[in-house]
């Protein structure tokens, strides 16, 4: 998985939490001034002071808290109103017909349970014969305060719910892309540490070889004046003087260089202070076979993880789009508290409360055609993530394979740099004893001695590329891991 997979994690919500809390002080990173620095203190220490894992662990956070919103779409909907209306005044017609009985004891029961003075008047003037002018009297004035409970059984069981595990499953992502984000941080944190050590020791080496020409110069030049040497020997020696300066002043570029890198990486705002701990020179015998390390990598590596963990999360998300195919099968309860109430017989003006409660079955083919099209789009995001993960996985495949090659090549170019060390050396010392014995001059020992020099800085060379490679093929196989404190949850 890239540095940035998956990257349209949310960070706009913990932007704006961070901004209405105010200005705050920027964070500093802890001071660090050991006393050895080792590969793994300055992985750790750039993983822990990595702004670009700073952004990474924010954008997680607002993926978990989307995640946790998500259960929103899991409550039932409440909806609270009151309300006003002013109508417009009208005319009822009378009800006409007979003249009420009040001597009736029903009729008596009903008259006596009326205490709307308006209600009362209408009655009394139907049991009066006045029902010819007897009318519904009209209320111009309208209130109402209104609860209602909605919750769709289909929407919770079959879409809100595959939603809440897509969301969870994208924050599980997001903590994958902090945790492979904090493993190519240490990478290349590993990767400066070896170029800058590598570049010391070659700094090293030509200092040496420059004190050495220096000191052969002056021994020359002692001949000379002996008239023990020829002057083609003095200029020999004074171009191997040359030359070493300009190979201390090259390799001096490349240790600034590379210390301002280190700096850079580790957060410090000088690296040039700090003593390089190498850890022992790997051996290539002991390495297990790719075919042993890959099942670790594919199931351990990071990126493989978010890979899958977004494969089932658009699976709930084509489950979900799925889901609004269906009938919406929905529940509801209603209280209304109105003056008039509607459901009131005859109306009076005065707060009546009611109540009601239902289940409905509805389905509409505009969902069908919108939804299908929905599930069509997830399909096809789903087909291009699993295309994804069988690239990642090969290309994991390869990367274990070519990182155990190249540590097996080194291995093998250490044994052939110690054994060309070796036999320079042993010309060196020849060509000494052949000059005290006169047989040989003082240009072919010299040579001898940067044939020594560059044996030795190839074969140290070669030592920090075993071990960088050591780093690469540990993160290939994911045999380490590497996330900052902040980062757990």
């Amino acid at each position: 998985m890239p540095f940035s997979f998956l990257t349209s994690l949310r960070v706009a919500l913990v932007g704006s939490v961070l901004v209405a809390a105010g200005p705050v002080a920027e964070a500093q990173p802890p001071r660090f001034d050991p006393d050895a620095l080792t590969p793994a203190m300055a992985s750790q220490r750039a993983v822990d002071t990595s702004p670009e894992l700073a952004a990474l662990r924010a954008e997680a956070e607002s993926a978990h808290l989307g995640s946790d919103g998500a259960v929103i779409g899991l409550v039932p909907r409440l909806t609270l109103s009151a309300g006003y209306r002013r109508l417009s005044p009208i005319t009822n017609p009378p009800f006409g017909g007979p003249p009420l009985d009040a001597t009736d004891p029903g009729v008596a029961g009903e008259l006596a349970a009326v205490n709307d003075p308006a209600s009362a008047a209408l009655f009394d003037r139907l049991t009066r014969g006045n029902a010819d002018q007897a009318a519904f009297p009209v209320f111009l004035n309208d209130y109402e305060l209104r609860a209602r409970l909605d919750y769709s059984l289909t929407a919770a069981v079959l879409r809100e719910l595959p939603r809440r595990r897509a969301a969870q499953l994208q924050a599980t992502v997001a903590d994958l892309t902090v945790e492979d984000g904090a493993r190519q941080v240490a990478l290349a944190a590993q990767r400066v540490y070896f170029a800058a050590a590598s570049a010391r020791a070659a700094d090293e080496v030509a200092r040496e070889t420059l004190r050495r020409a220096q000191a052969d110069l002056a021994l020359v030049q002692a001949r000379l004046e002996g008239g023990d040497a020829t002057p083609a020997e003095g200029l020999s020696a004074e171009s191997a003087v040359a030359i070493a300066e300009a190979e201390v002043a090259r390799t001096e570029t490349e240790v600034a260089v590379t210390t301002a890198q280190l700096a850079q990486v580790l957060h410090v705002d000088d690296a040039a202070p700090l003593q390089l701990a190498l850890p022992p020179t790997p051996s290539g015998s002991a390495l297990p076979t790719a075919d042993a390390l890959l099942p670790n990598a594919l199931a351990q590596r990071p990126e493989l993880q978010g890979l899958r963990a977004s494969e089932a999360a658009q699976q709930e998300t084509r489950s979900a789009a799925r889901a609004g195919q269906l009938p919406d099968l929905s529940v509801y309860g209603d209280i209304v508290s109105a003056n008039p109430n509607q459901r009131i017989f005859p109306p009076s003006q005065r707060f009546d409360t009611t109540w009601e409660i239902g289940v409905t079955l509805a389905w509409s083919p505009n969902d069908l055609l919108t939804s299908g099209t929905a599930v069509d789009q997830a399909d096809a995001a789903l087909a291009a993530t699993q295309a994804t993960l069988r690239q990642a996985e090969e290309a994991v495949a390869l990367a274990l394979r070519v990182a155990r090659a190249r540590l097996l090549a080194t291995d093998r170019e250490i044994a052939r740099r110690q054994a060309a060390l070796s036999a320079a050396e042993a010309s060196q010392r020849l060509r000494v004893a052949e000059l005290e014995a006169g047989a040989t001059t003082a240009a072919e020992v010299l040579r001898a001695s940067v044939a020594v020099d560059a044996a030795r800085i190839a074969l140290r060379r070669a030592e920090i590329d075993a071990r960088s490679l050591a780093a690469e093929l540990d993160f290939a196989a994911a045999t380490q891991t590497w996330s900052p404190a902040e980062a757990s949850r």
